[in-house]
């Protein structure tokens, strides 16, 4: 998966979801400017749904944060919920 924070971009993967919310872990250091408004894109074989959410807790040192989903973006709930579960349930990536 991609977060986009503005200008930048944060490749990492879905460690947890609860609710609309999802703990990211990303594979590269945080941005040193964090913008509270983000856009989330899960690359999945056939498209890539997209949601807007807000950046919550992040920790620098674990290059860990929370995003909770604030709207879907592409193709509505159904497709996002189900990219979610499907990559929660393997593996633990998206």
């Amino acid at each position: 998966m991609t977060i986009r924070l503005g200008d930048a971009r944060v490749a990492g993967y879905v460690e947890s979801v609860a609710g609309t919310g999802m703990v990211v872990q990303a594979l590269e250091p945080l941005p040193t400017s964090l913008p509270a408004d983000c856009e989330v894109l899960f690359e999945t074989s056939d498209t890539i749904p997209a949601a807007r959410g807000m950046i919550e807790a992040p920790d620098r040192a674990a290059r860990r944060f929370r995003v909770s989903m604030t709207r879907p973006k592409t193709r509505g709930p159904l497709l996002l919920g189900a990219t979610l579960l499907a990559r929660a349930a393997g593996a633990g990536t998206a």
